[in-house]
């Protein structure tokens, strides 16, 4: 091609060169549009997805606060009433060996104290943990630890201290889980 022929090309394309141009920048202009818009969708969709989990989250932890804060009470009234028993024998003469308590009790107890177990593995606070160990322990200690009267009230009276900081620390990871914290 001459440059002849390269010029006359070039003037008959001139007069549509500007729809062109503008053409390709509409075009330009609507795919940004179109990447952003998305963009924005889908940042809005991750938040949302994020505040969904953070709610079943939420709502998983207070389930798992709320059982424990259940289980802890059927404990203690379940150790309470073992302890109640046991004296009652002691009281009458027994020998440590013979405090046999209800069944059902003794039972409830256990079964408290396993969920209290169970439930605790869901939670992950160390200073939870430890509160709900140390009720664990003193509660076995009252039954299986006691071998007199002075025992067994000294047993039951750390249980009651042990139940009430485990309350109380579970009613602030109740509150914090409230609250969104």
């Amino acid at each position: 091609m001459d440059s002849c022929s390269l010029s006359a090309v070039l003037d008959a394309l001139t007069p549509g060169l500007p729809s062109l141009v503008g053409t390709l920048i509409g075009g330009a202009v609507t795919l940004f549009a179109t990447y952003m818009t998305a963009r924005h969708q889908n940042k809005l969709e991750d938040k949302r997805l994020d505040a969904s989990r953070e709610d079943e989250w939420r709502r998983f932890e207070r389930e798992n606060l709320v059982g424990l804060q259940e289980a802890v009470q059927r404990g203690m009234r379940a150790t309470g009433k073992c302890c109640l028993q046991m004296d009652k024998l002691a009281t009458e003469g027994k020998e440590w060996a013979d405090w046999i308590v209800d069944p059902a009790d003794s039972e409830m107890q256990r079964q408290s104290l396993e969920d209290i177990l169970l439930l605790s593995c869901r939670i992950d606070d160390v200073e939870l943990a430890k509160a709900l160990s140390l009720f664990r322990q003193k509660a076995h200690n009252v039954t299986f630890g006691s071998r007199t009267r002075t025992q067994l009230f000294d047993s039951m009276r750390e249980l009651s201290d042990a139940y009430d900081a485990a309350m109380e620390v579970i009613s602030e990871k109740l509150k914090d889980c409230v609250k969104g914290r």
